[in-house]
């Protein structure tokens, strides 16, 4: 049973980890967001650079994602597209376990395959902080994207609980 906001369903969720605050995040995702917007032929700075605080809730939110689902927001980092595609599912599975270990390794999987997080894919829904009453407190960020074809997402099996599928 969850602590913070019982009963609900919520999914997936985590918590911020030190190496989604990792300063070579900024510098991945703003070289690649300014080489996207160049190519659409837009040159928008408010949407290459964000906050520090932002962008590790972002990285954050697409790390988890990835662990508890299979699902990874990202984009290439280089004109030629990333190596991710060519990746087996047993290699993707074996990314999913060292990233759900240490996230840390969510950089070097981002590294290895030139790909970066997304970031700007996601649109920021609510956020909800506990009441100061509260013994324990929350301060949880929603985010909301589309997913062109989420057929390939699995439940991640240390965080599954309950699970079902609809069509």
């Amino acid at each position: 049973k969850m602590k913070f906001m019982p009963g609900a369903a919520v999914f997936p969720g985590g918590a911020l980890d030190p190496a989604d605050r990792d300063e070579r995040w900024q510098r991945l995702v703003t070289h690649t967001a300014s080489r996207e917007g160049v190519r659409q032929g837009t040159n928008n700075e408010s949407l290459v650079r964000l906050s520090a605080s932002e962008l590790s809730y972002r990285i954050a939110a697409i790390r988890e994602v990835f662990e508890e689902t299979g699902i990874l927001l990202v984009t290439p980092t280089s004109e030629g597209g990333g190596a991710l595609g060519q990746l087996s599912p047993s290699e993707r599975e074996r990314w999913r376990e060292a990233v759900h270990a240490d996230a840390s390794q969510f950089f070097t999987l981002c590294t290895k395959t030139g790909v970066a997080p997304d970031v700007h894919s996601l649109f920021k829904w609510a956020r909800w902080i506990t009441p100061v009453i509260e013994p324990k407190r929350f301060d949880t960020h929603f985010y909301v994207t589309l997913l062109s074809d989420p057929s390939g997402a699995t439940a991640a099996s240390h965080d599954l609980i309950e699970s079902s599928a609809s069509a």
